[in-house]
Formats: C-alpha cells, sequence, structure tokens
C-alpha cells in the first residue's frame, strides 16, 4: 500500500499487512511526514519504506494513532510513533523498532531493540 505525500492524514477502517506486504510513504521535499488514523485493528507483519527516497530511508516520520481499544499487533520491525491510548500494544521478540509506542499497555517481548525516535512534526489535535 502506498501513501502519496499529504498534509491530510489518511483515514481508515483497520490496517493489517502480511509477511510480504509493505507500506510505502512517498516523502519529497516538502512533504516529510505522514499520519495514520485507524478506527479499527492494527496488525503489522510486513515492511515499512519511504518510498526510495535516500534522504528518507533511514527515519520515515510517521505517526499512526489507533482510536479503538482492540490490541495493537507488531510482528515485524517498525519505524514510527504508535500512539493507541486506549490500547493494548503487543511487539514479537526479535524485532528492531525504531520510534515510540503510547498505549494503555505496552509489551516488548525479549530480545526486542527499540530506538526511541520522536514524530518531528506538530502533534494533531483531533
Amino acid at each position: 500500500m502506498t501513501f502519496p505525500c499529504s498534509s491530510t492524514p489518511y483515514h481508515m477502517g483497520s490496517l493489517s499487512t502480511e509477511p510480504n506486504g509493505a507500506l510505502v510513504f512517498a516523502m519529497a521535499s516538502g512533504c516529510t511526514n505522514a499520519k495514520v488514523y485507524i478506527h479499527g485493528t492494527l496488525t503489522f507483519k510486513g515492511t515499512m519504506s519511504s518510498g526510495g527516497n535516500p534522504a528518507f530511508t533511514s527515519t520515515i516520520n510517521v505517526l499512526f494513532v489507533v482510536t479503538s481499544s482492540n490490541m495493537v499487533d507488531i510482528q515485524s520491525n517498525f519505524n514510527g510513533v504508535l500512539m493507541a491510548p486506549n490500547a493494548y500494544i503487543h511487539a514479537v521478540p526479535g524485532k528492531h523498532h525504531y520510534g515510540a509506542f503510547y498505549g494503555s499497555t505496552v509489551y516488548l517481548e525479549q530480545d526486542t531493540e527499540f530506538e526511541h525516535r520522536p514524530f518531528n512534526a506538530p502533534l494533531p489535535l483531533q
């Protein structure tokens, strides 16, 4: 799934990626962040990229906001800020995450690496 560069947040009912699936954020000069609101379930098993733009490859500046209380399941390397204030966030072992997780409960299994990086844009108050 490709997210074209947009200053408007994306809204979706649920988001699920399989191991061979990819989330591509088309970052470009003047458009350096993305906001995705998920009003149901988030299950992430795939990959994330910045669409091949070398200026944005190492740090994908994406904010995911989960508005439901459904469990969030992170099964692959995750790059972004995940805000799920009413949800349980579960990250499986042996993965490396860049960003931040905020949830009612955040459970990182053993051998899970986490490198904190803030969301580098104003946070929406929606």
